[in-house]
């Protein structure tokens, strides 16, 4: 029987894994930034949060494209999983360590452990364009994820027997094809603004929360965090705020990607 990667195997392997993403960003002059947990493990702790199993960075949509061109990991082990690939169930890179894979009661999986690669994107729009893109973006997110379903969600998931029905009626739906339309459907709607008012990750899965104003990714500086050369926003207090309100205070959470194991599987 294969045995479960502790926490802190987890950890040590995802912290290999940025450190390859951010040396090679650094080598090319691109700008790797903390983004989510991962900077308020930093931010807080001085280290990511040992409940959390995984690890989010993103790059601004210009770096991000170069990127993924570009790319070439110093370890055999690590691949770089683009939005194109069928292996992708979700809109935006992932960089996966071919050597564990994982297992969930909620979701099929289909690699191990990994860091999420988001696209920071430029764009201005006004509330009424935010609230339509942010109501479809939705829709796409969760079709895309009762798509990925084993068909059991927990005992707390909102529309529950609704996901169930869906599940059942369109068992041939894609998580990798919604994905791809997720994509697509950011990228039209961000466009490319000659003076944008906001920038954000427009396809994760926090909405309104990841939309700041542009200056926010524009006043950055270069630090150092488990001795990786990576980027931060220098207004991290309003990031934080925004993100997670009263970021001051720890509160532990479930994991929330599975569980991991050595070996292919």
């Amino acid at each position: 029987m294969t045995e479960e990667l502790s926490h802190s195997e987890v950890h040590e392997t995802m912290t290999d894994m940025l450190a390859d993403l951010a040396v090679f960003a650094m080598n090319q002059d691109l700008k790797l930034f903390l983004l989510g947990g991962t900077l308020l493990g930093k931010i807080r702790d001085g280290e990511l949060i040992p409940w959390d199993d995984d690890i989010d960075v993103g790059l601004r949509r210009e770096d991000y494209e170069k990127f993924k061109t570009q790319y070439s990991s110093k370890n055999p082990n690590y691949y770089l999983l683009t939005e194109e690939e069928a292996q992708n169930d979700f809109p935006y890179m992932r960089l996966i360590d071919k050597t564990t894979h994982s297992k969930s009661k909620y979701y099929e999986q289909k690699h191990g452990i990994f860091i999420d690669i988001f696209p920071i994107d430029d764009f201005s729009k006004n509330k009424i364009q935010l609230d339509i893109f942010f109501i479809k973006h939705k829709y796409l997110n969760v079709m895309r994820n009762i798509g990925r379903s084993t068909g059991k969600y927990p005992k707390k998931a909102k529309a529950k027997k609704i996901k169930e029905m869906l599940r059942q009626a369109l068992p041939n739906l894609s998580a990798h094809k919604l994905a791809v339309s997720e994509d697509k459907y950011v990228k039209k709607f961000a466009g490319n603004p000659k003076k944008p008012k906001q920038s954000g990750v427009l396809n994760g899965m926090y909405g309104r929360k990841e939309v700041f104003p542009a200056k926010m990714w524009r006043e950055v500086e270069r630090v150092d965090f488990l001795g990786i050369p990576v980027w931060q926003v220098k207004n991290y207090d309003e990031y934080l705020t925004q993100f997670f309100g009263n970021w001051h205070v720890k509160e532990k959470h479930e994991k929330k990607h599975g569980s991991f194991y050595k070996g292919e599987g």
